[in-house]
């Protein structure tokens, strides 16, 4: 059996396999059995093993390339750590992920302000994170909105729609129709957007 990383939700509605950085999860509800989640994950097992491979395959190491909003980085191994021209000089994964949410914040706090001046929103926190599950959250009790690093490493066009995302969640916490319609009213496409990264695979150094 392969191992993994079980959560259980009380508003999950049905089981699901991600992989995020080598990592097994499944998201379960509350009531499904041990047994049909083992069954559950047989029946994926040919599917776990090829992303498993694919995530193995794209690890980043000494010299390769990374696109930062389409464009190219080189990844250098060194015994510093810093983003210097279009380099990132590091020493391993941590490095790597400083370095990313010092370069998110540079590049993404202008589409941020620009997008918060657009829907009309003030008084809004922003902070920069590698999450490695999801794109982004907001927090209405505290008016913070927290975006993964990462999306740098996607394109502006969903870094945007992300932004948006977290933005229409200031007048609608759930996914609700009225949710969407929110959203949709600032970003008709949003969908269409979104899709290409359904299955996105964060940067991961050898």
């Amino acid at each position: 059996m392969i191992p993994y990383k079980l959560i259980r939700k009380g508003n999950c509605k049905r089981l699901r396999i991600r992989i995020r950085q080598g990592e097994v999860i499944v998201t379960s509800p509350y009531y499904e059995s041990d047994e049909r989640i083992t069954q559950f994950l047989k029946e994926n097992q040919e599917w776990i093993v090829n992303q498993l491979n694919i995530q193995q395959s794209s690890l980043l190491k000494d010299g390769d390339t990374i696109s930062v909003f389409g464009k190219p980085y080189t990844i250098c191994i060194s015994h510093t750590c810093l983003v210097k021209d279009t380099t990132f000089y590091i020493r391993h994964q941590k490095d790597f992920e400083l370095c990313t949410t010092f370069l998110s914040e540079n590049l993404l706090e202008p589409l941020v302000k620009d997008i918060l001046r657009q829907v009309k929103l003030n008084d809004i926190k922003v902070q920069y994170k590698p999450f490695k599950s999801k794109w982004g959250s907001f927090n209405a009790r505290t008016n913070t909105m927290k975006l993964n690093s990462y999306l740098i490493y996607t394109s502006k066009a969903f870094a945007i729609s992300v932004i948006l995302h977290e933005c229409a969640h200031y007048y609608e916490m759930n996914h609700s129709k009225r949710f969407y319609d929110i959203l949709e009213s600032w970003l008709p496409d949003y969908k269409k957007i979104q899709s290409p990264y359904k299955h996105f695979t964060f940067p991961q150094i050898q």
